[in-house]
């Protein structure tokens, strides 16, 4: 089962070779890493020349772009596997992140996207994430439960052919947009097992950027209004109006339901 790690990446020097050699190390034997570089100016392209010597399952090509969400569905159009993974250039892969994923979906077939724990990564200390699998977790935007970073999750091929490419004019909350969909359409498990590091620095756009909640809440409402998404929205009204002990109640019967289900199936 051939999985497919898709790097965007911009001014990237401090934090490509650490991202590369993460996936290098996974020790799975069919592999492709494919680095898509929007033009930097920093060093990282000499530094990619460098580590495409050394690991021949890395790939790498640098243009101006649009972002990256073009640079995303550039990679995943160059990609050849079965099994899709985001890693994004200043974060990095557990150990055997790769080959617990791979074990997951041969024994659960049936999956189409697995999704582990995360660690956040803030100088000299680290955060460990349980990231969930319930629909209601990522609606709400709760910041420790839904997964927070690529890193930590994988899905087949099929899931990204069905939903189609990311939104171009997306640059900041693209991984959200995507996930509420596999989410609503796509049968999904969770392992407790960590798979990848989210870094931390000055340089993140999430701390860049003011509006990211704007963004959060522009795509939940864009994908509350799909017709699909009609229970989700009508479920969203009624915790949103509800007072908090109300909310608190519905949502603990709403977990207990999806454990029931989960159980039985």
């Amino acid at each position: 089962m051939k999985i497919s790690i898709i790097t965007p990446s911009l001014n990237a020097k401090p934090w490509i070779r650490a991202c590369v050699e993460s996936v290098a190390m996974q020790n799975v034997p069919d592999l492709e890493h494919i680095v898509i570089d929007g033009g930097s100016s920093d060093g990282t392209l000499d530094e990619l020349s460098k580590l495409a010597l050394e690991y021949p399952h890395l790939s790498w090509q640098s243009s101006k772009d649009k972002g990256q969400s073009d640079a995303m569905n550039l990679g995943f159009s160059d990609s050849t596997g079965l099994i899709i993974g985001f890693l994004n250039s200043d974060d990095f892969l557990a150990d055997r992140a790769l080959p617990s994923v791979l074990e997951t979906f041969e024994s659960n077939p049936d999956v189409d996207i697995v999704v582990g724990n995360l660690a956040i990564v803030n100088g000299e200390d680290e955060i460990l994430l349980q990231s969930s699998v319930r629909m209601i977790d990522l609606l709400f935007c709760q910041s420790f439960k839904w997964p927070l970073n690529p890193s930590c999750y994988f899905y087949k091929r099929q899931v990204q052919e069905a939903l189609g490419p990311f939104p171009i004019d997306e640059h900041f909350v693209m991984d959200y947009w995507f996930l509420l969909r596999p989410y609503r359409d796509f049968r999904r498990i969770r392992i407790d097992r960590l798979l990848g590091y989210f870094r931390c620095h000055d340089h993140n756009k999430s701390r860049v950027d003011r509006s990211i909640r704007d963004r959060l809440e522009s795509r939940r409402r864009e994908f509350l209004l799909e017709r699909e998404s009609l229970r989700w929205l009508l479920l969203w009204r009624l915790l949103s109006t509800a007072s908090a002990a109300k909310a608190a109640t519905l949502r603990l019967l709403y977990y207990c339901k999806e454990s029931l289900a989960s159980m039985s199936s």
